[in-house]
């Protein structure tokens, strides 16, 4: 190693700005500022050699170098409360990221917001809110991504110029004292093309929404009860192309800029959840118990497309002087992959006895079920295009070392198991 330590020096600076402003009773008007920088004035790394986690040495690294980032963030906003019991708030803000050693030199978001709040009366509590994001890159040198041997057309979901927009809608009901109802939906969806019409590769839009209903009941002070329910799904859509670097072959085919070669994938999951709850206190003497259920339960689905998939379905040429994608006599190269589903239940009974004013004996048992069918957890043999006989004849029983892997215990298991613990409180 060049030296023994990191010998790193950082520098911080924040700032931040509030102005306040009422000139009507019923109009606020407010803007903040806020600064974030970090500047790395750390001494270049020699890292060309190094060693991967797989204990293969490496000399494809290259020299650290410097990174330093810089954030403002401006927000003007306007309130309005002339309607009774209600707020009416309007925004607009401007965040800009720059930084260095990437595709682009950071991005500049400008969001406007609207929202309305309004608790009513003493029944119906309701909260509102729209936001739309666009977000625009700052200095995007597509050199860099050629560099990096990647289509001049592909992007970072994380950095690219998108369109987001966001909703969000929550209504608190309560009919009676001891009756209380809530309901909420959520709403987001980032959109990359809108953003940038040049972006091919990469992830092009996501989606997600999201329903929650729960009621809650406290007929006294010694009973609570209640439950809720939720609805989530989420689907993104990307685009890629399998294709080999130029050949230099002048009249040659290049599948590079070939069309026929685009593939997508569109991923979708959907989440089921519910929670039910029951509290006891001192109900039975000196003696607290609280039970609580949990359940949730996911579909996720991995759908591919596109030409390329279709010349893999058929073991097809599409386009002239490529080669067909699979092997001479194969009518077929694809596969679909089947959902990935999972079930999570989670029970819980906590008891709490107070022997005196000053101790306490507590007892909780925990009860967990776990089930999963995952493509990439696979059988004991591996899958027929790679079987390991060593590893015996092929069965139901999910396992993921079979290639060697080594790793911390975490896979995708089924899994049963029951926790008891026992405690003591001594209250001072």
């Amino acid at each position: 190693l060049p030296r023994q330590t990191a010998d790193l020096h950082v520098n911080y600076q924040t700032a931040t700005m509030n102005i306040s402003s009422r000139p009507h009773k019923d109009l606020t008007l407010a803007a903040r500022y806020r600064y974030n920088g970090r500047n790395d004035f750390r001494r270049p790394f020699d890292a060309v050699e190094y060693v991967r986690m797989d204990a293969v040495p490496e000399e494809t690294g290259g020299e650290s170098e410097p990174f330093t980032v810089n954030r403002n963030s401006t927000e003007l906003s306007a309130k309005f409360t002339g309607i009774p019991s209600s707020a009416l708030k309007v925004a607009y803000g401007e965040d800009k990221l720059e930084h260095l050693d990437r595709a682009t030199r950071g991005y500049k978001d400008k969001t406007t917001r609207v929202s309305w709040d309004t608790i009513g009366n003493e029944y119906v509590t309701l909260r509102a809110q729209y936001a739309r994001t666009n977000r625009e890159t700052i200095g995007f040198d597509d050199e860099i991504i050629i560099e990096m041997a990647m289509q001049p057309a592909a992007r970072f979901y994380d950095e690219a110029a998108r369109q987001s927009d966001r909703a969000t809608l929550m209504a608190d009901i309560t009919p009676t004292a001891s009756l209380g109802f809530n309901l909420s939906y959520v709403y987001g969806k980032d959109d990359y093309q809108k953003g940038d019409a040049t972006q091919k590769f990469g992830l092009m839009n996501n989606r997600n929404k999201t329903y929650t209903i729960g009621v809650s009941y406290v007929p006294n002070e010694r009973v609570s009860l209640g439950g809720d329910f939720g609805y989530e799904n989420w689907d993104a859509f990307q685009t890629s192309r399998t294709a080999n670097p130029f050949s230099g072959v002048p009249g040659a085919y290049e599948s590079w800029n070939d069309p026929n070669r685009d593939w997508n994938l569109t991923n979708d999951e959907t989440v089921k959840t519910a929670t039910a709850y029951l509290n006891l206190i001192d109900v039975v003497k000196k003696t607290d118990i609280r039970a609580t259920y949990e359940y949730s339960d996911s579909d996720q689905g991995f759908l591919h497309g596109g030409p390329r998939i279709t010349a893999l379905q058929n073991n097809s040429i599409l386009t002239t002087g490529d080669s067909r994608p699979c092997a001479t006599g194969l009518t077929s190269g694809y596969t679909q992959l089947p959902n990935v589903t999972s079930t999570w239940h989670h029970f819980t009974v906590d008891l709490k006895y107070n022997a005196s004013k000053k101790v306490g004996l507590g007892l909780t048992y925990w009860y967990e079920k776990f089930n999963i069918a995952d493509w990439a957890t696979i059988n004991t043999a591996g899958p027929q295009t790679l079987p390991r006989p060593d590893l015996g004849a092929q069965t139901d029983t999910p396992r993921i070392d079979w290639l060697g892997f080594i790793g911390t215990g975490y896979g995708n298991r089924p899994y049963t198991g029951s926790t008891v613990f026992v405690r003591m409180f001594y209250m001072f």
